[in-house]
Parts: C-alpha cells; sequence; structure tokens
C-alpha cells in the first residue's frame, strides 16, 4: 500500500484550513448562544398565552424609579384596565428553575397596526438587558435568515429559524393590513414576541412582532413590519428608536 505523504507546504494548508472550519463553526455556536442569552434575558410570557419583548428599562435619575416597558401584539392585550403577569423564567441548563412574576399594565395600543405597550408595576428592579430596534432601513432581504422568539402554546421559551419572505397583504383584523411574512414556524402563544435578524456586527436586532399564522400551514407566519414599529415607537417610547 502507497503511504499518503504531505510535504510542509501542504501540512500549513490543511492545518490553516482545519482552522478556518474550527472557526467558523465556533463563530455559528456563538451565535447562536448569543440569541440564546438575548431571549432568554428579553422574552416575557403575557398572561400565560402571549409573548412579549422587553424593549426599555429606565431609572429616574431623581427619584430612582425604575421604567420597564415590553413590546406586544395588541391581540394580547383585551381588557385595557385589568392588570396583567409577566413571568421571566430562570433557566439553568435548559431547564426553568423558576419563574419571577410582575405585574403590569397596558401603556399603550397602536390604533393602526397589532402592537401595544406594557409596563411593569414594578419600579424598583431594574433590567440591564433590552432588545434592540433594528434602524428603519434594516429589512434583510427575501430568503436572509430570521429568527422568532416565543411561548408557543404556552409552553417554554423557543427560537425557530426560519427565512425572510416578503411584505404581504392580508384581511387581518382588518382589510389590506400588510405584514412582513417569514417561515419560522409559530402556533398560538407566540404572539407578540419579536422576530430578529442579524447585522453587520453580528448583533441581533429586533425587525418585527408575531401577529399571525396560517391554520393550515405552519410555515407561514405574518409580522408587524419594522417600519410600523418605528411609527409607533417614535411617538410612544422614542428612546428606543433611532
Amino acid at each position: 500500500m502507497r503511504k499518503f505523504i504531505l510535504d510542509p507546504a501542504h501540512w500549513i494548508l490543511l492545518l490553516v484550513g482545519i482552522g478556518a472550519i474550527i472557526l467558523s463553526l465556533g463563530v455559528a455556536f456563538a451565535g447562536e448562544n448569543k440569541l440564546q442569552s438575548q431571549a432568554l434575558s428579553m422574552t416575557g410570557q403575557l398572561n400565560g398565552n402571549c409573548s412579549a419583548t422587553l424593549i426599555s428599562s429606565v431609572r429616574d435619575n431623581e427619584s430612582g424609579d425604575v421604567k420597564t416597558v415590553f413590546l406586544t401584539a395588541k391581540h394580547c392585550v383585551d381588557n385595557d384596565k385589568a392588570d396583567m403577569f409577566i413571568d421571566m423564567p430562570v433557566y439553568q441548563k435548559g431547564r426553568v428553575v423558576k419563574k419571577d412574576r410582575y405585574i403590569a399594565r397596558l401603556l399603550g395600543k397602536y390604533f393602526n397596526a397589532d402592537l401595544a405597550l406594557v409596563v411593569l408595576k414594578d419600579k424598583q428592579t431594574f433590567f440591564a438587558k433590552t432588545a434592540k430596534i433594528a434602524p428603519v432601513d434594516g429589512i434583510p432581504s427575501m430568503g436572509d435568515q430570521v429568527w422568532t422568539v416565543g411561548y408557543p402554546l404556552g409552553l417554554q421559551l423557543t427560537v425557530t429559524a426560519g427565512l425572510f419572505g416578503s411584505l404581504e397583504t392580508i384581511d387581518y383584523p382588518t382589510i389590506g393590513v400588510e405584514y412582513f411574512r417569514a417561515t419560522p414556524d409559530v402556533v398560538g402563544g407566540s404572539s407578540g414576541g419579536a422576530m430578529y435578524r442579524t447585522n453587520a456586527t453580528g448583533d441581533y436586532e429586533l425587525i418585527g412582532v408575531t401577529s399571525a399564522g396560517h391554520r393550515a400551514f405552519t410555515f407561514v407566519a405574518f409580522y408587524t413590519p419594522l417600519e410600523v414599529i418605528h411609527n409607533y415607537l417614535k411617538v410612544a417610547l422614542p428612546e428606543t428608536v433611532k
């Protein structure tokens, strides 16, 4: 049998190639861990049957009071005056070991889209990590990878990958409403959760809010678009958008 022997130059090329593969895998796993970290710390379960994204937590310099606000879907907030609760799970090795529950109230609804803001009654707890809203022109191209985060069927937090589609007009909740369409699977309970993309630096930015899914096809889901989110937040909570 003939032995296969590499000369030094080929060994160098082989080692460089292996190093590149390991580096690329490391970057991929780091990206997944980064999103998981953000999802775990920034996504709450609203009233046990919807999802909400932490977008602002600000402490007043004079009073010391903290104002913490979550973005969700308007159809998740039926009773404008009733108290709500938001559960923030604490994970260890993939298992929920406890849930921190916060009482919340409606801060506002967007008359023109399926968006709402919910504020915690707790004025003491400060959250260091909040979701970043993508710039208004940060819309992915068709076929780019995106991720959605939520609590499908009221179960534990779930991160689902898929591909970005396009703007789609459907008759929900009224005739002729425009949404982003993308392929991550969503079901009841996912509503109000965020859709993310990665920017040039590898950071995850919110580009949509889960609003609806097709009853027959799990890979057809609709999200309130980034431009609409900006239109709402630049009036309702301007410090969260640029």
